[in-house]
């Protein structure tokens, strides 16, 4: 943690001028807040509300931290319950079966082609369901680096972890899914 945000996070438990402490923390977290919540994979229209809302426990409770070194792990602590209780709340995302659903009937293209469907169909529920049973850290990281394209070192810092460790949760999380899922190994 930086000097400057222990200062002020110091400055905001002691109630010390405590709007203008507190306005600056907001300016300090608010970027770090949001992208953890990306990370997590919030929903974007959620994102500003949970950080709002995080941010206010945070300000509210923040006399409470019995150490301004522990602030970051304490800030973090809340917005992950936060997210955790919003997403028990948040209604089950439409799967894969209802965007199959709206695809067109390719029946009348002859029976290969529906066949071929029906099997992309088949793999891709298949890919789905061994990435729900990843570990968390595994398909974070994998969702950050293959579908956000984002570095190791980018998804590392996101996810408060080191470049090393995205990499080993990132080779588990492909072994497990070619394991499942009967895939072939491809280089990366």
């Amino acid at each position: 943690m930086s000097r400057e945000l222990e200062v002020l996070v110091e400055r905001l438990r002691a109630g010390i001028e405590r709007e203008e402490s507190a306005r600056r923390l907001d300016r300090e977290l608010r970027p770090r807040l949001t992208r953890y919540f990306a990370a997590l994979g919030s929903p974007a229209s959620e994102i500003e509300d949970l950080v709002q809302q995080t941010l206010i426990r945070v300000f509210r409770h923040a006399s409470e931290l019995k150490e301004s070194a522990r602030f970051l792990p304490w800030l973090f602590t809340i917005a992950r319950n936060l997210g955790r209780t919003v997403a028990r709340r948040r209604p089950e995302p439409p799967g894969l079966g209802d965007e199959v659903a709206n695809l067109p009937d390719p029946a009348s293209r002859g029976e290969a082609p529906q066949r071929i469907r029906q099997e992309a169909v088949e793999r891709l529920r298949a890919v789905e369901r061994a990435m729900a049973r990843l570990p968390e850290q595994q398909r974070r990281c994998l969702i950050l680096v293959v579908r956000d394209e984002l570095s190791y070192r980018q998804a590392g810092a996101l996810l408060g972890l080191s470049e090393l460790t995205v990499r080993n949760h990132l080779r588990e999380a492909r072994r497990r899914l070619r394991l499942e899922v009967n895939v072939p190994e491809v280089s990366s």
